[in-house]
């Protein structure tokens, strides 16, 4: 359900790509754009999700992050039951996450996994 979830979200502007990351370490990724290849954004979603770890492992929190880097923004998001998010996009604003990763994230919170 979640993969189909993620799918459904191509042709939203401003998004790259996104990952769906399971607490098996399982991954599940789309990518909007040629300029980021699956293969590549799954690579920088595992490395992000060890630096993650090491967080939660120092007790410091990362439910939620975002990581600004020259045009573009990463969104992570990680529910209670371990399922993670990664949304890459395009972004305007230096200071500011950009507003279609901010509402899929909140979208991804809000999902109820337990509908067929």
């Amino acid at each position: 359900m979640v993969n189909r979830w993620l799918s459904l979200k191509a042709g939203r502007p401003g998004l790259l790509a996104g990952v769906i990351l399971y607490p098996d370490q399982a991954l599940f990724s789309q990518s909007w754009s040629p300029d980021y290849p699956s293969a590549s954004v799954e690579a920088a979603c595992r490395r992000i999700a060890g630096f993650l770890a090491v967080l939660r492992q120092q007790r410091l929190p990362e439910q939620r992050l975002f990581w600004f880097f020259e045009s573009n923004c990463i969104g992570f998001l990680r529910r209670s039951e371990g399922l993670c998010i990664f949304c890459l996009g395009l972004r305007e604003d230096p200071s500011e996450p950009p507003g279609e990763i901010k509402s899929l994230l909140e979208e991804f919170a809000l999902l109820n996994l337990t509908e067929a």
